[in-house]
C-alpha cells in the first residue's frame, strides 16, 4: 500500500544519500512532491549543509529515530529492509565510490581554488542574516583545512556504514573477485546491475 503512495526506489535513494552523508540537519528542510492527479510521492535532497564531517557520526539508529520521513517504517518491512541492504551496499561501492567521489570533489576544488581569496575578501565580516551557522570562510587555509575533512570522510564513511550495518541483521560483506573469461564473451549481473 504505501508503494502505491509513494516512490519507494527513490525514497531509497534519498536515505542512502542522507547515510551517506551523516546528514544530521534532517528533522526540518524535509521535501517532496508528486503530481496533482496522479503519481506517487517522490523525495527531494536539499539541506546537505551539516554533512560530510564525521565518518562515525549519524549511524543509522539517529535517521531511525526521525519521525520527518517514514523510514523508521519502512525499515519494519522485511521485504523493504533486505532491498534496502542491497541498494545501499550498492551504492556505496559505486555512486558514493571513494575513488569516484575524490575525483569528483578534487575537481570541483580545483575549479574554485583561485577563487576563495577574493571570496573571504568580499564576505570578510559578514554575520549571517540567521544568526547561527554560515559564518564567512575565515582563510584559505581554513577552506584548505575544510576539504582535507572532506576527503578523510569520503576515505571512511562506506566502511563504518557497512559495518553499522550489521547491527540490523545484515550479513557481513565480502570481497568479491569476477571476470568474464574470454574478454568480451560474456557480462557480469550483480543484483540486477551490469
Amino acid at each position: 500500500q504505501v508503494g502505491q503512495q509513494m516512490d519507494l526506489n527513490n525514497f531509497k535513494d534519498f536515505m542512502i544519500a542522507e547515510l551517506y552523508g551523516s546528514n544530521s540537519s534532517v528533522g526540518h528542510n524535509v521535501m517532496a512532491w508528486k503530481p496533482k492527479n496522479t503519481g506517487k510521492w517522490r523525495w527531494i535532497m536539499n539541506d546537505f549543509d551539516r554533512c560530510l564531517y564525521s565518518p562515525i557520526s549519524t549511524n543509522t539508529s539517529f535517521f531511525l529515530g526521525k519521525t520527518t520521513y517514514p523510514f523508521s517504517n519502512l525499515m519494519k518491512n522485511s521485504s523493504f529492509k533486505q532491498q534496502f541492504g542491497i541498494d545501499l551496499a550498492d551504492h556505496l561501492f559505486t555512486t558514493f565510490n571513494p575513488e569516484r567521489i575524490d575525483s569528483f570533489m578534487q575537481g570541483f576544488a580545483n575549479n574554485i581554488r583561485n577563487e576563495i581569496p577574493r571570496h573571504i575578501e568580499r564576505w570578510k565580516g559578514s554575520v549571517p542574516l540567521n544568526g547561527y551557522d554560515g559564518d564567512p570562510i575565515p582563510s584559505v587555509q581554513f577552506w584548505e583545512n575544510s576539504m582535507e575533512t572532506i576527503r578523510m570522510f569520503n576515505d571512511q564513511r562506506t566502511w563504518y556504514l557497512m559495518n553499522d550495518w550489521l547491527s540490523y541483521g545484515y550479513p557481513k560483506f565480502v570481497n568479491l573477485s569476477v571476470q568474464v573469461y574470454p574478454a568480451g564473451s560474456g557480462k557480469i549481473s550483480i543484483n540486477n546491475k551490469l
